[in-house]
Formats: C-alpha cells, sequence, structure tokens
C-alpha cells in the first residue's frame, strides 16, 4: 500500500510503517523466543570439542547464567521503559507506544525462563551437556 501511495500519489500512508514495524518486532521477539525454545539456537563449539567434559560442563553453566541474566536485565528495562511510554500514543494511529515494548518484555521473559530451565537440569545432572555438543567427548 505504502509504495502505491508514494510512486502514484506522491504521498505517504503514516500509519503503514506502524503498523509494519510494530507486526515486525512481534515476529522478531516471539520468533526468537520458539528457536530457544526449540534449541536452534547456533552456537560456536571449536573451543567446548576440545575440552574435558568437566569443562564443558562448567562453560555452559556460566554461559546459561550470564543468558538468564541479561535476559532478565533486558525484561527490567523494557518494564522501565513501558511505564515511560506509557501516556504516549503514535502520530497515525494513536496506539499506545508500550505496545511496541511489549514483545521486548515477554520475548525476554520467556526466553529467560527457557534458559532458566536449561540451566536447573544441567545443574541437577552432572552429565548433562549443552545441546550441540552431547557426545563430544576428548
Amino acid at each position: 500500500i505504502e509504495m502505491a501511495a508514494r510512486g502514484f500519489l506522491h504521498t505517504s500512508i503514516g500509519w503503514v510503517f506502524e503498523v509494519n514495524l510494530l507486526v515486525a518486532i512481534w515476529l522478531y521477539f516471539i520468533g526468537i523466543y520458539q528457536v530457544y525454545f526449540r534449541r536452534g539456537d547456533i552456537s560456536v563449539d571449536v573451543i567446548m570439542r576440545r575440552a574435558s567434559m568437566k569443562t564443558q560442563r562448567m562453560i555452559a553453566i556460566v554461559v546459561d547464567v550470564v543468558i538468564v541474566a541479561t535476559l532478565l536485565m533486558i525484561s527490567w528495562y523494557a518494564v522501565q521503559l513501558m511505564l515511560v511510554q506509557w501516556p504516549f500514543k503514535t502520530p497515525g494511529l494513536r496506539l499506545p507506544n508500550p505496545m511496541f515494548t511489549a514483545p521486548v518484555l515477554i520475548g525476554g521473559v520467556l526466553m529467560a525462563l527457557t534458559m532458566l530451565d536449561r540451566l536447573l537440569q544441567r545443574l541437577s545432572s552432572p552429565d548433562h551437556l549443552p545441546s550441540g555438543i552431547s557426545g563430544m567427548e576428548v
């Protein structure tokens, strides 16, 4: 719609950008949660392959803790941003601005819970290795 309006009518439809941005943000953050949930995240494991099983496990635990902490911090800041954004609306459709930050909060919390579950599984079992390197004994 926006391309046709710009090409033929030499004008812009302001709300199209808002809708595109909103849909893209929601798809990205809910989609990236699905990647984490399905263990589809990519990792470079060159160093991990050369480490002992004990070292692999320790590195995986540290990485999981850092990921959970980072995601919780991002989620906390998303809440703070939503509180600041609350009185403001978008210029085109007059949507509440927190609608653009909500997927960051929701995706961050869902990913943090997923990674926390992995961390707890790893801590409960001494044989639990990172998903991509199971069976890569030295």
